[in-house]
């Protein structure tokens, strides 16, 4: 949450973001997801920084995630 350098990892791809209008300006991403984050009441995220890319790891109360269900087929229908 402080200044900092933005340098996309590929330039060519962030400036089609920017002309179709998915990225509204360079360097806002962090902070607007911390704002989301404090607006909607749930902890801060984490950053893993690495050398090719950074992982986030969000954290929300049981009852707001979505889980995928994997059902088991028992009975053959004919």
């Amino acid at each position: 949450m402080r200044k900092h350098a933005s340098s996309p990892y590929n330039p060519n791809i962030a400036h089609v973001f920017y002309l179709a209008g998915f990225i509204e300006s360079w360097g806002r991403g962090i902070e607007k997801i911390c704002s989301a984050c404090q607006k909607d009441g749930v902890p801060q995220p984490i950053y893993t920084i690495n050398p090719g890319d950074i992982m986030i790891e969000f954290t929300a109360p049981e009852d707001r995630v979505i889980r995928s269900v994997t059902r088991k087929v028992t009975d053959r229908v004919t």
